[in-house]
Parts: C-alpha cells; structure tokens; sequence
C-alpha cells in the first residue's frame, strides 16, 4: 500500500510538471496576441527588411543584440532567447568579411536551420530583402515540414511536389476567399438549344428548362423542353411536326474548380411527337409518346454566389422507332438518337 501511495504522488507531479511546462511554453507564444519573432542582427537593413518580410503573416519583429552562440549550443540558446522574449522564433544574420550564416528556430518545433549566404558586409538594401525571404521561408519550412530527419526524396518525386505545390499557389488567389455555399438546395434553369436528330430539319431547336435539387451533389431534376415545329411534305401528306419532351434525371457533381463545375446526369425522358396536317383531303392529327434514356453533362460558371451560366449538353436514345406512313409513302421516321447542346443560365434559390 505504501509503494502504491508512492508511485500516485509521482504521478501527480509529473502530471502537474507537465501543465506548468505546457502552459510556460503557451506563454511564450505570443505577447498582446502578435506573434514575435526574436532578430540578433547588427544590421539594422537586415532587420527592416525582415521585419517588412513577416508583416504580412502578422509577426512584429524585435531586435536583440545576443551573440551568436557555437553551434553545440545554438539550440539550447535559441530557446532561451525566445522564451525570454516571448517569442515564436529566433533569427541570427551573423556578418563578417568572408561569409554571411543564416540561422532560423522555432520554439514550437525545437529545430533550427542553418544557411550560408553569398554575401559578405555591408549588405545592400536589395541583398537584406533577399536574406529576409530566405528566412520567412526557413521558418515556414520548420514549421511545415515536421520530417526533416528524413531521407532527401528522389528529384523526379521534389519535382513533382514542386510543381503542385507552386500550382496551388498560383490558383488560391483565385478561389473567392470564406466563400459559403449558395443557400438552399433547389436551382432553376432555362435555356435554349441546337437538336440533332430532330424529327425535321427545321425543328432542331427548343427551349428547356430545368429544376435542381442539390445541384452541387448527388441530387435529382426534372427537365422539360419545347421544340419548335417543323415543316412536313411528302406527296400526300402536308403539315407539320413537334417534338417535346420530359424527363427525370440523377445528377452528381463530377469536377468543380475555382467558379466552375461541372455535373453529369442520367435517367429516363418521354417524348410527345406530335404530327398536324392534311393528308390527301383528310384532316390528321397523331400523338405518340416515345420513351428515351437520357445521358448529359452540364458545366457552369459562378457569376455571383446565386447565378450562373452555362453550356449543357445531353444525348436522348429513344427506346422504340417511330415510323409515319400512308400506304407506300413514308411520311416521317423519328431518328433513335437526338443530341442537344445549348447554354443555359441558372438560378439557385430557397
């Protein structure tokens, strides 16, 4: 009993060890809610353009004229530093006639970084600015990448990471910043467009519209398009012909960059094919419905966080042939696939 009573007081001091360390170092994160960085430089053009280096990131810069110690004992005194100070991280530019060393370390991660530099003093204004952003970058990369005591990847690998990393870069600039999603989850569309494949060759255009439910995911819509009547003339037979259509689709959303998406959707369509006209002396009219599967894709652009604009695309394979004749002539024959492009605009509401 007595040996358990001892290991539970150890373990209480350690615990309460640990807490005062935590909260020591929590302490020294930041003064006033800036974080600081420590800079050991006699050159006060180092120091500026340091400081204008970090603003951007939100750092205050504050000098120290702390010698820079041997390299056994650079960490143990960068941490020093930096807890004295409340900082962050510590930045030495240690100058002489040969060389010029640049040493970065963070408190968080306990590493520090060491580069030499091609620079011998008195540094020029654009010579400081160079260093400076070799030092934010020494620190981002202390902070970033944990795995320093790993093996150098191969160059084919750094390149590819390279690439990506500066393609990323280049894009974030153009993702509208905090943006949240549309409200609701129902859009309405309308548009006009081009069939091929329609009944007649001078019925090949309609207009459609369309309602979305969750257009940005796995979601459903119904369409429905009105075509424009097309002439028809045989040797007995004289009128014109129709062909709208209704369908029910399942959308997902399958590429989305910075303002564009695009969705692809599938389902099932019904075609109403109306034929009105006089063949011979006799007055016709035929409706038939002819059902379909619909395949399509839909790319939009964001102009603001309610419309959009777009191109829409869509290929219907009508599942029975339809065939018009009167005895030996053939009036009309309904081809299986219609293809449909158009632009569309839609609108997100609720």
């Amino acid at each position: 009993m007595v040996a358990c009573g001892y290991v539970r007081a150890l373990l209480i001091v350690v615990l309460l060890a640990t807490t005062a360390s935590a909260a020591s170092a929590a302490g020294a994160i930041t003064t006033d809610d800036v974080e600081v960085v420590v800079v050991a430089s006699s050159d006060a053009t180092f120091r500026a353009a340091l400081a204008e280096a970090l603003a951007p990131t939100g750092m205050r810069v504050i000098a120290t004229t702390d010698e820079a110690p041997t390299v056994a004992q650079l960490s143990v005194t960068a941490r020093a530093i930096a807890e004295r100070e409340h900082a962050t991280s510590t930045v030495w530019l240690i100058v002489d006639t040969s060389k010029t060393t640049l040493v970065t370390y963070d408190l968080d991660v306990d590493r520090a970084l060491v580069r030499e530099v091609p620079y011998a003093a008195p540094l020029t204004a654009t010579q400081a600015a160079e260093i400076a952003r070799m030092a934010r970058t020494m620190l981002r990369t202390l902070r970033v990448t944990p795995e320093l005591d790993l093996p150098l990847p191969p160059v084919r690998v750094a390149r590819v990471e390279r690439t990506r990393a500066t393609f990323a870069a280049r894009v974030a600039p153009l993702v509208p910043p905090n943006r949240e999603p549309a409200p609701g989850i129902l859009a309405a569309s309308v548009g006009a467009s081009l069939r091929v494949g329609a009944p007649a060759s001078d019925a090949g255009f309609d207009g459609r519209v369309s309602v979305w439910w969750r257009l940005d995911g796995l979601g459903l819509a119904l369409h429905a398009s009105v075509a424009t009547r097309g002439t028809l003339e045989t040797m007995t037979f004289a009128g014109r012909i129709s062909d709208h259509s209704l369908a029910a689709t399942v959308h997902a959303l399958v590429l989305r960059g910075p303002r564009v998406h695009v969705i692809g959707l599938a389902g099932l369509a019904i075609h109403a094919v109306t034929i009105e006209g006089v063949l011979g002396s006799t007055p016709v009219q035929v409706l038939r419905f002819d059902p379909a599967v619909r395949l399509g894709l839909v790319g939009s652009y964001e102009l603001g966080q309610r419309l959009e604009v777009g191109i829409a695309m869509s290929a219907d394979g009508l599942l029975r042939r339809q065939r018009y004749e009167s005895s030996a002539d053939e009036i009309v024959v309904v081809p299986r696939l219609q293809l449909t492009t158009g632009v569309i605009a839609s609108l997100r509401f609720l």
